[in-house]
Parts: structure tokens; C-alpha cells; sequence
């Protein structure tokens, strides 16, 4: 067995990490991988790490560590992600469970001079997907100008204390997780975007087929904000029965892990999250609903800073397809996916012609032998 099958890690150089700054990441540390038969992108991992000390007004908490994060884009041709990384953390808790895990909190008056943070969005998911169903291709990816931008802050996230003159003790690092897939696949392409709610009813874009819906925050200050206001909340195109309880969402939510992280928004007792819509542990991507927008209504009053969190698998970009697959030209690309190409299965792929024509081009694609 080859030891790409189980991953090579690419890290990005350092960056300073300043207030109100923004990075254009140089992507050229990942130039090696696209000589691979196959090159999936299954994770990225934004670090942050220096020295932290914890201010005077408490403890600066692990919690808030992905708040230095205010905005996270990543495109290729069209967004993959669209978030920020208060809302992203909310994200990896859902997919991960357990192994999502805040780093501890930095007493005040101490100083953590090894402090690290890592921000996961991955793309091998426990549920709903096998491990190459919404990889990224690396060819597709820069063939389409894929970049990665991140926002930092304007303030440091409460109590915490690394300021030097507007420019930060911490560095920011992107890493990569990349898998040698061996024969090339057109794999489905998750969109992650943050959108803000300003009224208690709604329509929610998804374009495609809806993964996860989620209700949180994305506060300046300190944890974020309280969902327990919220006693009854409608949606139609989720067929909620009226007033539905958020706390019936949350029991079901418990499910759809063997264990979770300690800090799950979702769970907390003053949770910080409400999962409006997630998929069941095996549950085919097929069989998630295909959505213009969602509806959604609360019936109490906007929680402040409230931001929906919307993953849904998307049409592609033929241009990315076509460089995915491993084609230069995008007509010949899809003369032979019409032709030889399949919808990948667990058990048995399934000819393009034979499936939805609506969901043929978010699902997961190869070009069989003879094509």
C-alpha cells in the first residue's frame, strides 16, 4: 500500500497574524501533490500559534480560539466556504463529534507561550458520504484559481492578550491534508456559507441538496449567544410541526454521534446553536433533500448576532470537472461523461443517463474504462 492512500500533510508558510488583517495564502506549497494520479483534498487546518496571555478580565478561552478567524473563503470558480471561524467550529463539532476539541483556556495573568489552535473543515465525513464523496481535487481546485483568504480581526477575542502595537504575538499557518486517490473521481462539491438573520422569518439559500442547517452566533465578546430564547421555532420546507421545540431537534441531534465534544454548541445547557437539519449516521447523499431555500421562522426574537450556517452539496463548475477528471478541454470531458461516465455508489455505481438529471452534477463522478 502506498502511504499517500493514508494522507500527506502540506503546510503553508507563517504568517503574522494582525488586527484587522488579511491574507491571500500562497497556495504553491500544495504544487507537489498535483503531480499524483490523484490528488484529494479531505481536510484543511488553519493554525494559529505563539504566545498568549490570559487578560485581566479573565480567563481567555479555548472556546473563542477560532473567533481569530472573522471571515474564511475558499473558491475555485465558485465559494467552497464562506464563514467565519466561530461558525466554522460549530461545523467541525457537528461532523466530528468527540475529536473536535477546544484547546484549554489561558488563565488570567498567564502566559502560554506554545499556545496552538487548529480550525478543521473537513471534507471525510462520519456521515452521509464515503471518504472520497465531497473531496476537493487538487487539480480542479487550481486549474479554477483556487485560493484561500482569511480576515482576522479587528479586537482580540475577549481576554485575550497578545497585542503588540496592533500586530499580534500568534502566526497563522494553512495546512492540507492530501490523499493519493489514485484513479481520478469528479467528487461532490460541499459549499459551506454563513448567512446573517436579521428577521424572525426567512427564506435560507441552499441550491442544492442540504447536508446541515444550523442556528449560532458570531459574537466580538465572549462564547456566544444563548439559544435557550428561542421555545419555538417553524420551518415549511422541513415540514416541522407548528412550534416545534428546539430542544426535540437536539434530542434527536444526540444520535447522530457515538460521542461528542465536550463543548458542543449544540449540547450545552445555555447552548450556543440550534441543529435545524442534519443527516442521519448512513444516510445516502442522495436521499438529502434538494432545496432552492429553506423556510424558517422563530418565534421568538432574533438572538443577537445570529448566523445560519448552511452545507449543501452544489452544482460544479464544468471547468472544474473537466480538470478533476483529468481533461483539458471541458466538450471532450463531457462527451465522455455522457457517454462512459457513472454515479459512484457503495455498492454499485449507477450510469449517468440512468439517474436524476437534477442530482447528476452534485453527485460523485468517474469516467469508466473505455471512455
Amino acid at each position: 500500500m502506498n502511504v499517500l492512500n493514508q494522507g500527506k500533510y502540506f503546510r503553508s508558510r507563517a504568517y503574522t497574524v494582525a488586527l484587522n488583517g488579511k491574507i491571500s495564502v500562497e497556495m504553491n506549497f500544495l504544487n507537489p501533490a498535483l503531480s499524483w494520479d490523484a490528488a484529494d483534498i479531505c481536510e484543511w487546518k488553519l493554525r494559529i500559534f505563539g504566545t498568549v496571555k490570559g487578560g485581566g478580565g479573565g480567563s481567555a478561552l479555548g472556546r473563542d480560539a477560532a473567533k481569530w478567524f472573522s471571515q474564511v473563503r475558499i473558491s475555485c470558480g465558485q465559494n467552497l466556504v464562506f464563514a467565519s471561524g466561530a461558525t466554522l467550529r460549530v461545523n467541525e463539532q457537528e461532523e466530528w463529534g468527540a475529536t473536535s476539541v477546544d484547546p484549554a483556556d489561558v488563565a488570567s495573568g498567564v502566559t502560554n507561550a506554545n499556545y496552538e489552535y487548529f480550525l478543521s473543515i473537513p471534507y471525510e465525513h462520519n456521515k452521509s458520504s464515503d471518504d472520497r464523496d465531497c473531496v476537493v481535487s487538487a487539480l480542479g481546485f487550481f486549474a479554477n484559481g483556487g485560493r484561500v483568504d482569511v480576515v482576522f480581526p479587528s479586537a482580540e477575542p475577549t481576554n485575550w492578550d497578545p497585542i503588540a502595537t496592533g500586530v499580534t504575538s500568534l502566526q497563522f499557518e494553512l495546512w492540507a491534508i492530501v490523499k493519493e486517490g489514485r484513479k481520478k473521481q469528479v467528487s461532490s462539491l460541499l459549499s459551506i456559507q454563513e448567512y446573517t438573520l436579521t428577521v424572525t422569518d426567512d427564506q435560507i439559500a441552499v441550491d442544492g441538496l442540504l447536508r446541515a442547517l444550523t442556528l449560532t452566533s458570531q459574537l466580538t465578546t465572549t462564547g456566544y449567544t444563548s439559544m435557550a430564547t428561542l421555545t419555538s421555532i417553524d420551518s415549511r420546507t422541513l415540514q416541522y410541526e407548528a412550534a416545534t421545540d428546539p430542544r426535540l431537534l437536539k434530542e434527536r441531534y444526540k444520535r447522530s454521534h457515538f460521542s461528542f465534544s465536550p463543548n458542543d454548541e449544540n449540547l450545552l445547557a445555555t447552548p450556543g446553536a440550534i441543529p435545524w437539519f442534519f443527516p442521519d449516521t448512513g444516510q445516502k447523499m442522495s436521499q438529502l433533500p434538494l432545496l432552492s431555500k429553506c423556510h424558517i421562522r422563530l418565534n421568538q426574537a432574533v438572538p443577537t448576532e445570529s448566523r445560519f450556517l448552511v452545507s449543501a452539496y452544489q452544482d460544479r463548475n464544468p471547468n472544474y470537472s473537466a480538470a478533476a477528471a483529468g481533461y483539458d478541454d471541458v466538450n471532450s470531458f463531457l462527451h465522455d461523461m455522457k457517454k462512459y461516465g457513472v454515479v459512484r455508489g457503495l455498492v454499485t455505481d449507477i450510469p449517468v443517463t440512468q439517474f436524476d438529471s437534477r442530482m447528476v452534477n452534485k453527485m460523485p463522478l468517474q469516467i469508466k474504462a473505455g471512455g
